[in-house]
């Protein structure tokens, strides 16, 4: 590849169509090993400055909030508590608008390069409700107005909570994001969800809900119910990872990673480049690293109580975010990861010698086990009910899949492009 040019097919193109499927196949995998998706290099340089418009411009809007201060007086007012609540809501908008993670190229939206608004505010594009034949006026498979509305209205509550004043906390110059507003945003983005889950889960709800739920509470609940949060997202992750396959994940996602250039280092990723391109030791040893490190890190951020070792549980676990932000990994959930770094400066960092003793609402902890215990246990053994995401199985490799047959000549795929309304054709 080069800066503008992506990488050339390893054949002629005419010939490969004519070959039998897996003999197509072939190729690909080898290629990939060495090339991984092929993108040009200013595709990643895109990316990377979208994360800085971002942060930057997260930054910027929170610091409108009365009683927090300039943008350049961040360093004397990034600790308020509702800094990390507008910046819940921000990543959320973000995610919902089709600005985060299934942007751009390397998930295969090329144009239009998002997604998100172009289809969930156009009347008759495919939604697929939940749970149609147990939730009532949720049956259908087209988008209505009614369907429209709930997704601007998600969005326009975002907006408010993101614009709006804090309402008064002691101890706080800056206050709490409204509870009627955060309420409001959480019943829209549920009823929305009933409608299609797809633009439920394009939200990130796993992530961020749970955020915006504990700011329901008690302002002194938050810091540690907010800490319990990042555990069971790292942990759950990392438990999905404890399988055979996830070197295969791995392997795939390096042979990708933009700043790795040494063909030589990407070979060793595989048994025997091009022959045998099953994952290498090295490549396996390199996975279960990164599993232990999202295990232990957190583990002792959450359970040890002295500050050398908790500084290095806090550049650990940023290096573990850092790593996977470098590597672009195909669908690019970077703003993820740059939300998580700043949560962990946050609420292990500044916050982290509060006592987790202060986290005893028995409401609250019922919430969280449930959301950070059940889901997760209940999605890995029925993942045909449970979407991946709020069942933490990042990393698992049995997220559920469907595949589309189409008869030769059959006129399926033009259909398909005439007859369903859509922001973009079918790749």
């Amino acid at each position: 590849m080069s800066f503008l040019q992506p990488a050339p097919p390893p054949f002629e193109l005419e010939e490969w169509k004519r070959m039998p499927h897996l003999e197509r196949i072939k190729p690909l995998v080898q290629d990939w090993g060495l090339n991984g998706f092929g993108s040009p290099s200013f595709v990643y340089l895109l990316y990377a400055f979208k994360l800085v418009i971002y942060f930057g411009a997260a930054i910027a809007v929170i610091s409108l909030t009365p009683g927090l201060g300039s943008l350049w007086d961040f360093g004397d007012w990034w600790t308020e508590p509702i800094v990390f609540q507008k910046l819940a809501v921000w990543t959320m908008l973000w995610e919902i608008l089709g600005l985060g993670a299934g942007s751009m190229p390397l998930s295969f939206r090329f144009t239009p390069p998002i997604g998100g608004p172009l289809y969930w505010l156009r009347p008759g594009t495919v939604r697929l409700p939940p749970w149609p034949d147990k939730v009532p006026l949720t049956a259908g498979s087209w988008r209505t107005p009614l369907d429209n509305l709930l997704y601007a209205g998600v969005v326009v509550a975002g907006l408010y909570l993101l614009l709006s004043g804090g309402s008064d906390v002691a101890g706080s110059e800056a206050g709490r994001l409204p509870v009627a507003g955060i309420a409001a945003m959480l019943g829209l983005l549920v009823l929305l969800g009933l409608r299609d889950k797809v633009a439920f889960l394009g939200s990130r709800p796993e992530v961020y809900a749970p955020i915006l739920v504990i700011s329901l509470f008690a302002p002194d609940q938050w810091i540690v119910a907010w800490q319990f949060v990042l555990l069971f997202i790292w942990w759950g992750a990392a438990a999905s990872k404890l399988n055979r396959h996830f070197p295969f994940v791995v392997s795939v996602m390096v042979s990708n990673a933009p700043l790795i250039r040494s063909r030589g280092i990407k070979k060793r990723l595989w048994r025997d480049h091009p022959d045998d391109m099953l994952p290498s030791r090295e490549a396996a040893l390199f996975a279960h690293f990164g599993t232990v490190q999202e295990f232990l890190w957190p583990l002792l951020l959450i359970t040890v109580d002295n500050d050398v070792v908790r500084t290095i549980a806090i550049v650990g676990m940023i290096l573990f975010h850092v790593n996977i932000t470098s590597m672009f990994p195909l669908a690019v959930p970077l703003e993820w990861n740059v939300f998580m770094i700043f949560g962990i400066v946050f609420l292990f960092g500044h916050y982290g010698d509060v006592p987790l003793s202060s986290l005893d609402d028995p409401l609250l902890i019922a919430l969280l086990a449930l959301w950070g215990i059940g889901m997760p246990i209940y999605g890995s053994l029925r993942p045909d009910r449970f979407s991946f995401l709020p069942s933490m199985r990042y990393y698992a490799g049995n997220w559920a899949t469907t595949q589309w047959l189409f008869r030769r000549g059959s006129g399926a795929e033009e259909r398909i492009d005439t007859e369903i309304v859509k922001a973009a054709p079918l790749v």
